[in-house]
């Protein structure tokens, strides 16, 4: 949980303002973003689309914006920030284009240390007439301070700014005001979504959904009480490595599936039913798997980011490491090493004590040869001087050798 401070301003709720100067970050792992609900992996490009009225003419408007998590980066108030680019196109136009600058403290609180806007004019022929970058800001610059975009433990009715410019009435806050929430979109359904309101005006505002594992997943417009718009992730690319011969995205059926990744940065949804995902054998990683309902088993490399979604999920770890796991609902296994260790620690999003377990196998090591222990909010298990995975959210003291499954 973040450290606020209050400040007295007009608002509409009881906002508190995120203390940045408590905040501890890590030179080398500020860019490193992977807070389960706004992750942040470069060379990642989403797609988001939305339709809309036009007020003036009746018309229908297609709105979409793409998100590009860049390699680049930005020091700002002593902090390595990384460098998202968005850009904004209405029927097909560029209309905004922005440069935000995020970094995530060692809670894995992640922070908005300023965005870089530039809005685009057009007249009725469609010829550029005027940018105005009135919009931007930087904090430490005329008297901006940092905001915090997602905590490392989101809670229920939690209020915070996104932006703050001292001596101003009208700031960018946020309240969360659901944790447990479900969404249907473009891109699937989710569970257990994090629905946050942004807002700095009292009648307008906006509520994004946020799910584990993914991030943003659907946005909804406010206005006088009605939703004047909304918009949904369609689509989720890695531009880094291009696979022109190998499919963007992998569909599983409702029934039971059993699906060999062939290739790397892949995007697949296994679907209802009990379906066998296998992503260690002709992978190189970086792939996103969904598995959808149903017990599934999951069998990954390196770098892949997995949400199991619903039922009791087996999900094992051969080699390589480096991987973002989310269990979803359900009784679920996560083996973190099976023969060997990882070269770099898994990440589990959403281990549950007491329901879920941890399992280990062909090392020739028991519960004694492990040290638990706590990072910030998290919990660290190594063996042997070796990471093993990093359980977000959890009480290193709280886990026992009952949490685990050796062989």
């Amino acid at each position: 949980m973040q450290t606020f401070r209050e400040y007295k301003v007009k608002i509409t709720v009881k906002t508190l303002l995120p203390d940045f100067k408590q905040a501890k970050f890590d030179s080398k792992n500020s860019t490193t973003i992977n807070n389960p609900y706004f992750p942040l992996v470069s060379g990642t490009l989403s797609t988001y689309e939305g339709k809309e009225i036009d007020e003036d003419t009746g018309e229908v408007e297609l709105e979409k914006r793409e998100v590009l998590v860049t390699n680049d980066t930005k020091d700002i108030l002593g902090v390595t920030s990384r460098v998202v680019q968005e850009k904004e196109f209405e029927n097909g136009v560029l209309s905004e284009e922005t440069l935000s600058y995020y970094a995530q403290d060692r809670e894995g609180n992640v922070w908005l240390l300023g965005e870089d806007e530039t809005e685009y004019e057009y007249d009725s022929q469609g010829n550029l007439v005027n940018t105005d970058k009135s919009d931007s800001w930087l904090a430490g610059q005329n008297e901006n301070l940092p905001g915090l975009i997602m905590d490392a433990s989101p809670e229920n009715g939690e209020a915070y700014y996104q932006r703050f410019e001292i001596g101003e009435q009208e700031q960018e806050q946020a309240k969360i005001v659901d944790t447990d929430t479900s969404i249907s979109s473009k891109f699937g359904q989710f569970e257990d979504v994090i629905k946050i309101k942004e807002f700095s005006e009292s009648d307008e505002f906006e509520y994004k959904y946020y799910a584990k594992g993914v991030g943003e997943v659907f946005t909804e417009e406010i206005d006088d009480g009605e939703v004047d718009f909304s918009s949904s992730l369609i689509k989720v690319q890695d531009i880094n490595q291009p696979t022109a011969s190998n499919p963007e995205t992998i569909f599983g059926s409702l029934g039971a599936d059993a699906i060999e990744v062939d290739g790397s940065n892949q995007i697949i949804f296994g679907g209802a039913d009990a379906d066998l995902i296998d992503a260690s054998i002709n992978s190189e990683g970086g792939n996103r798997i969904y598995a959808g309902g149903g017990d599934d088993t999951l069998i990954l490399g390196a770098r892949d980011r997995v949400v199991g979604g619903a039922g009791a999920d087996q999900i094992f770890v051969t080699n390589g490491g480096d991987n973002t796991i989310t269990g979803g609902a359900g009784a679920d296994q996560f083996w973190i090493a099976t023969a060997e260790t990882p070269d770099i620690a898994n990440t589990i999003t959403d281990f549950t004590s007491g329901e879920d377990v941890i399992g280990l196998s062909g090392l020739g090591i028991g519960f004694e040869d492990l040290s638990i222990t706590q990072n910030g909010d998290n919990a660290l298990i190594d063996a042997n001087g070796q990471d093993l995975a990093i359980l977000l959210g959890t009480d290193a003291a709280s886990i026992t050798a009952e949490n685990f499954v050796i062989v």
